[in-house]
């Protein structure tokens, strides 16, 4: 499907179902009473999908819902890439239930009310096309879905990245301007692997740029993981007995989630975030935490000096690479997150690459005239 405009339906713009093959390119779709693009087979034992699907190019905004949304099981691959994706009432991107690998690449994902990329929440009620926001429940039956999330450029919307229900890696994305958070993720790796059965969980975050957001930078945060577990809370919050909104600050953890050796968080830039810059499921130093910069991100909970190093990590200790240094950026007032000639940030990550989003093997090299061109 090619260069169409789809807007103004009643219902959803386009709706994927059954064993479909397709490619999406170069499309308007907008003001679609529901989402822009659905997997939506109405029956819940129907797959939804289970070819590759490729979404590409196409400008997505002003949905009353998402901009694209899977509401039923997804095998199949898809590929969601060059796309810009804006202005939606809900997320960008949301997965409500999904077993695909995803790959969600060079996207401009901004001002959707939500989140720019998200899956659903441990408590609300299932998903439906009437019902697709942050109080809808992901459907734990089909497994985490896996994603690839790489190169994006993601602002301006409620949360960033939250991925409850995921395993996969984000990579070289820029995260800023979020008014929550800019990378919320959990999973569980370790003991029963509820609630899915099997080990599952983000295992990668690394050379992102995650700058301005409100409440948190980095953060591993099993926020609605209390139903399927016992005992307590790192923590003294009341919040620690009970749900916890998808707005809340993220403080809680068990240490027995995740086995930290499987988490890679190297080669980030965390600044200006209002609480928390990075943190892991464990506040041990690791290797595999390190060659991070940090700067000017606040504890909530603590009154400390701006840049302290425990006010960097939510009250964590300092990894023996990572930097608590200014970036320089280019120009943060104007948000070019590109490193200053003289920033610390060059040449230092793991592999001798610059850190953040346009560091790395593969690095930010678009700018936003590049994604979702209409022909």
């Amino acid at each position: 499907m090619i260069g169409n405009i789809i807007k103004d339906n009643s219902l959803t713009g386009m709706n994927i179902l059954g064993t479909t093959r397709a490619t999406i390119i170069y499309n308007d779709i907008h003001n679609n009473f529901r989402s822009g693009i659905a997997f939506n087979s109405f029956y819940r034992s129907k797959e939804a999908s289970s070819e590759t699907v490729i979404i590409e190019s196409n400008e997505i905004h002003h949905n009353s819902f998402s901009g694209i949304s899977t509401l039923d099981y997804v095998t199949g691959e898809l590929i969601i890439r060059l796309n810009n994706l804006h202005d939606n009432t809900k997320a960008g991107i949301a997965f409500f239930n999904a077993a695909a690998d995803v790959t969600i690449a060079d996207n401009d994902i901004h001002d959707n009310l939500t989140a720019g990329i998200y899956t659903g929440n441990w408590f609300g009620h299932y998903a439906t096309e009437n019902r697709p926001g942050p109080e809808v429940l992901f459907d734990r039956s089909s497994g985490a879905v896996h994603l690839d999330i790489k190169r994006n450029k993601i602002y301006g919307n409620t949360a960033g990245i939250r991925v409850d229900h995921a395993s996969g890696a984000i990579t070289n994305n820029l995260v800023y301007d979020n008014s929550e958070a800019g990378i919320r993720f959990s999973g569980k790796n370790v003991g029963g692997f509820e609630p899915f059965g099997v080990r599952w969980g983000i295992t990668e975050v690394s050379n992102n740029t995650v700058s301005d957001n409100g409440k948190a930078g980095i953060v591993y945060d099993n926020i609605n993981y209390y139903p399927w577990c016992t005992g307590f809370y790192k923590g003294s919050d009341a919040d620690n007995d009970g749900y916890r909104d998808f707005t809340d600050i993220p403080r809680m953890y068990r240490l027995d989630d995740i086995d930290p050796t499987t988490i890679t968080m190297l080669n980030n830039i965390v600044t200006w975030n209002d609480a928390i810059g990075l943190r892991d499921s464990t506040c041990d130093p690791s290797p595999f935490r390190d060659y991070n910069l940090l700067y000017s991100n606040n504890a909530d909970w603590a009154v400390v000096i701006n840049n302290d190093e425990k006010a960097q990590y939510g009250s964590c200790e300092k990894n023996e690479k990572d930097l608590i240094w200014t970036p320089e950026f280019e120009d943060r007032a104007n948000r070019d997150y590109h490193l200053g000639a003289g920033s610390a940030a060059i040449g230092y990550d793991f592999h001798g690459n610059d850190l953040g989003a346009y560091g790395g093997d593969y690095p930010i090299t678009w700018s936003v005239s590049h994604v979702g061109t209409v022909h």
